[in-house]
């Protein structure tokens, strides 16, 4: 098991008194133990590689990167828009989803021109 989780339950069953219980009550009472777990997000259900993103430079110098990953508050969108715009001067970002299989996540014009980035919440 990972996450920690055979810790967790050694912490759990001291802290419950489940090694003195154990074994020791009455006909049709008992204590046990449970755990459970899922997948959560996208991945389980989707296609497509969610750990794939890819950058388009168009002719007229916007910059758009796409990828699967699914924000669900975590972050995942900031993340790779600060990562892409480390090495660029202005940026402004749009959250959208694209045939409902990719997100754009920012697009950037390059910084010699005299188009004014604005955000697009």
């Amino acid at each position: 098991m990972s996450a920690g989780w055979m810790q967790h339950l050694n912490h759990v069953a001291e802290r419950s008194g489940w090694y003195e219980k154990y074994g020791k009550l009455p006909p049709y009472h008992g204590i046990g133990v449970g755990i459970g777990a899922m997948a959560s997000g996208s991945k389980g259900m989707a296609k497509h590689d969610t750990s794939a993103a890819f950058v388009k430079i168009a002719d007229d110098g916007i910059i758009s990167l796409f990828t699967g990953i699914p924000d669900m508050g975590q972050g995942s969108h900031t993340t790779m828009a600060i990562i892409a715009a480390s090495s660029w001067a202005e940026v402004f970002i749009i959250l959208r989803s694209l045939l409902a299989r990719w997100h754009i996540l920012f697009a950037h014009k390059l910084p010699k021109s005299k188009w004014i980035p604005k955000p697009v919440w």
